[in-house]
């Protein structure tokens, strides 16, 4: 919601960009990324248990990445941008490229340290360790190949780590959606609206990506009137919003939510 309205608002000084990333350049900015390392830390409550806490923990860490690296510009795209992108049709203007540098390097480190730490927290724990392995395991991959790919591919990382961070975060939340529709929920399946809102989630999002990448990678609705990836990211923001609210509920008047493990577990950590 506040991306939706920092966004709305940045339309009114500086008209309609083509995709709502482009706001990053706008004064949106502080709000866009202020909503999103926000958002990562909520999926990291939310994370629940098993393929969904690993799903909904490598989110969490790709929101941020999101929100870190702008979204390659076109020269002349934004009001008041001046951008030199060489040979390339588009680019991250090099005025930006320290922010990067500070943004991923800060990014790393912490999440490093973070990994470490739980691995010290749940050695020799073993049912507790179990249950987050998947989690430390998928994040700690992730860090990897963020890593890796900062360290000796950095131009390439700059110029494709939003785009595909964004496209898999979406992704991510899709599958934990599919998870959903079929999930136990305290002994009995979720209501059929409950369901059938969880698959037009998780459908929404495999629709909208796979648009997004035929937009960007393909040139498909070049002419469209309203930008096209304006379009996919607004409705991916509509869609996540939903998916929020659906995981609202279900907590929402709950003393002990079990957010870290299951059963008993759970209470006793609360």
């Amino acid at each position: 919601m506040l991306i939706f309205v920092s966004v709305a608002v940045a339309m009114t000084q500086v008209g309609v960009l083509s995709s709502v990333s482009a706001y990053f350049y706008t004064p949106a900015r502080t709000v866009f990324v202020g909503a999103l390392i926000a958002a990562s830390l909520g999926l990291l409550a939310i994370s629940g248990t098993g393929v969904e806490r690993a799903l909904l923990d490598v989110a969490g860490l790709l929101a941020p990445l999101v929100a870190l690296v702008p979204t390659p510009l076109v020269p002349g795209s934004v009001p008041g941008i001046t951008i030199e992108c060489g040979s390339a049709d588009s680019c991250v203007p090099s005025a930006n490229h320290l922010d990067v540098f500070n943004g991923i390097t800060t990014y790393l480190l912490v999440s490093v340290v973070i990994i470490v730490a739980a691995f010290f927290i749940f050695k020799g724990r073993n049912l507790e360790f179990l249950a987050v392995r998947s989690s430390l395991l998928g994040a700690s991959g992730l860090l990897l190949v963020v890593a890796l790919s900062w360290a000796f591919a950095r131009d390439v990382f700059i110029q494709y780590a939003h785009v595909s961070a964004a496209i898999l975060f979406f992704l991510a939340i899709g599958s934990v959606a599919v998870a959903k529709a079929f999930e136990q929920h305290h002994g009995a399946r979720p209501t059929r609206l409950y369901q059938r809102l969880y698959w037009i989630i998780a459908i929404g999002f495999l629709f909208d990506a796979a648009v997004a990448v035929a937009v960007i990678y393909g040139g498909w609705l070049e002419s469209f009137a309203v930008p096209p990836v304006l379009i996919c990211e607004l409705l991916a923001l509509a869609l996540f919003l939903l998916y929020w609210i659906l995981q609202s509920f279900p907590r929402w008047d709950s003393k002990h939510p079990q957010l870290v493990f299951p059963g008993s577990l759970a209470a006793g950590n609360a």
